[in-house]
């Protein structure tokens, strides 16, 4: 009797022990478990800030792009007035642009053979232009967009 007393004594003081290590176990991957959760809550904060930033970016790239596209067509028009390609009444207008199935004056300008050579000159330089202001744009722009 003395000696199941004392194994059910010994079985008691081990399980007693597995005990506070299981207990100490989870305490320290519960101090983990709460230090991921406030990790993560300050890397949604953080993404959620840089994705405000990362849409402010845009609508200005977008806004910038509107404008050079404007100053391109103001130029072009420019470039082809002082080249005798196309008169003063030619310049862009909303009016104009928004008309569907009209030919612009332009274009009966440019089925002459002698102006051909001239208005590839400048709209290789107006193609040159866009397409550098498009790789700018690029580098500026995050991937993933």
């Amino acid at each position: 009797m003395e000696a199941e007393r004392n194994d059910a004594r010994a079985e008691l003081n081990d399980l007693r022990q597995q005990f506070e290590a299981v207990e100490l176990d989870r305490a320290a991957r519960l101090k983990v478990i709460e230090e991921q959760g406030r990790r993560l809550g300050e890397f949604e904060a953080d993404r959620v800030v840089q994705h405000e930033a990362i849409q402010k970016q845009t609508t200005q790239i977008d806004s910038l792009q509107r404008q050079l596209h404007s100053l391109q067509s103001h130029w072009l028009v420019k470039a082809l007035q002082r080249l005798k390609l196309i008169g003063d009444r030619a310049a862009p207008s909303t009016a104009r642009s928004s008309r569907v199935g009209r030919q612009p004056r332009l274009i009966g300008k440019l089925r002459s053979r002698k102006m051909r050579p001239m208005m590839i000159s400048v709209l290789e330089d107006y193609i040159a232009t866009i397409d550098a202001f498009n790789r700018t744009v690029q580098t500026w722009m995050p991937s993933g967009i």
